[in-house]
């Protein structure tokens, strides 16, 4: 799940056509100015609720959903809230029949519709919806709306944490999984968790955080030897391996979410979180996610071999006994999907999924991923959380353009939020029209004027984590130490 920073229309429309290609972009505007015009008379302050929605619908564009999704994402917050309800004809007429279906169900799933509903009646009430494409579209938008309240909910609505919690445990999530999306239950779990149990959750974090810094070289080494042998983008001149490597479509290998941690911790003892802390250790819990993607084929009966063939195939070759071993074989917490568990030589554990194509689309979207118009794009991006509920501050570029950055940030977090060039050849900064040279450890405060000041020549050292206070800067960071030339800089 990508962090989305889109506060203006042409944002969204750009985000719309990166996404979905030759994307006609007049109902999505039209949906913004109809949105914007019933907002501006419901709020006293209705910039937030409009960022908010933009940042809905750029999120439903960014899985690949299609334009009438996106632009029933830009128009329910304003219908939800409007003192009139507009007449069907109005909709309708305007967006077409399917658009108003979803903004329609996208009511109907509205906590207020159903907050009195017992959860053993929701499967009934489901079942009760008159459009079933339109409300399994409208799962997707209530979807994108709850991650961004669970995200800024006291940013938009002032509305209570705790209460948005409640109502995503006691209704959402039920009909995410009627839709078999639980790439985004994954997701909305993790917000949950991080609002429920704050204390647990910064404990875990800080936990695996430290345990990953101490490994963090053991950890690089592991991921080399992975993406040589199984990133279909790495040479491998082993000709025996090409039949099997020729079915890999994709490597992922991702943190392990404190949610997770946490549930596995919770299945395998009874014991207080306390006492649990014992267990928080590399050598007993697999912090790192790894999933092979593999050619769909495999799983149809039409090749000699099947998908968990290619792992084997290539780990026997290549891995067993130098560095990385098999030392179990498990169930996830839902029980529908297998998993081996991985040793490195520095005792890190990971876990490996195989997955089809289609699988792996239908884990991280869910039924929508077989609609014809559901444009999945293969790209080579690891998935992220969004960044912790922490205040915002306001600072602003040298031009003057105002930028809200999390409370804490350094001017190296700042220079990553420029872009990733901008963090990697960080050279100094200057605050406040200073001409007083800043290194990376300087922390924001709310108000502050930054220029930043690049070199090409300066790149990162491993030093450079402790300077980053945010998840889009440690992200970059590990992505550049994840090529091994860089990390051989430093050795």
């Amino acid at each position: 799940m990508e962090h989305v920073g889109v506060n203006h229309l042409e944002e969204l429309i750009s985000v719309c056509k990166s996404k979905l290609g030759d994307f006609d972009e007049t109902d999505v505007r039209a949906a913004y100015e109809y949105s914007k015009g019933i907002l501006s008379k419901e709020y006293k302050y209705p910039e937030k609720v409009i960022r908010h929605s933009l940042r809905e619908a750029a999120r439903v564009a960014g899985w690949g959903l299609g334009k009438d999704i996106i632009v029933a994402a830009l128009l329910h917050e304003a219908l939800d809230c409007s003192s009139y309800c507009p007449m069907e004809e109005m909709i309708a007429g305007k967006f077409g029949d399917n658009v108003f279906q979803i903004v329609q169900s996208v009511y109907g799933l509205g906590d207020r519709a159903i907050m009195s509903e017992d959860r053993s009646r929701l499967s009934l009430r489901y079942d009760d919806f008159p459009h079933k494409k339109a409300i399994n579209n409208a799962i997707y938008v209530k979807i994108a709306d709850r991650i961004d309240k669970l995200m800024y909910g006291d940013e938009v609505l002032e509305l209570d944490p705790v209460l948005l919690v409640s109502m995503t445990q006691r209704t959402l999530l039920h009909f995410v999984k009627r839709v078999n999306a639980y790439r985004f239950v994954d997701d909305l779990e993790e917000l949950c968790f991080r609002i429920d149990r704050p204390d647990t959750y910064k404990e875990i974090l800080q936990q695996c955080g430290a345990i990953r810094q101490e490994n963090f070289r053991s950890f690089l080494k592991t991921q080399n030897r992975l993406k040589d042998l199984f990133d279909p983008d790495v040479e491998n001149g082993d000709g025996e391996l090409s039949e099997y490597r020729s079915q890999i479509r994709q490597l992922v290998i991702e943190e392990r979410s404190p949610a997770s941690i946490f549930r596995y911790l919770s299945r395998k003892t009874t014991r207080t979180f306390d006492e649990w802390k014992t267990y928080l250790c590399k050598e007993d819990v697999p912090l790192y996610d790894i999933t092979l993607v593999v050619d769909d084929k495999l799983s149809e009966g039409i090749s000699k071999f099947g998908p968990n063939d290619v792992f084997f195939k290539c780990f026997e070759k290549s891995l067993i006994g130098d560095w990385i071993d098999i030392t179990a074989h498990d169930f996830n917490t839902r029980n529908d999907r297998d998993f081996f568990i991985l040793s490195d030589g520095a005792d890190n554990l990971y876990r490996l999924f195989v997955r089809t194509q289609k699988d792996y689309q239908r884990f991280l979207y869910g039924d929508i991923a077989d609609e014809p118009e559901f444009q999945f794009k293969n790209e080579k991006q690891e998935m992220e959380l969004p960044e912790p509920r922490r205040p915002k501050i306001k600072v602003f570029k040298d031009d003057g353009t105002a930028v809200l950055i999390t409370n804490g940030a350094t001017v190296l977090d700042f220079a990553f939020y420029l872009s990733p060039e901008t963090g990697l050849h960080f050279d100094h900064a200057l605050l406040n029209e200073s001409k007083t040279k800043l290194d990376r450890n300087v922390r924001l405060n709310e108000g502050d004027t930054v220029a930043i000041v690049t070199d090409r020549n300066v790149l990162p050292e491993i030093t450079w984590f402790e300077s980053a206070n945010t998840g889009m800067a440690t992200k970059y960071l590990v992505d550049h130490f994840s090529k091994r030339e860089n990390l051989e800089r430093l050795l």
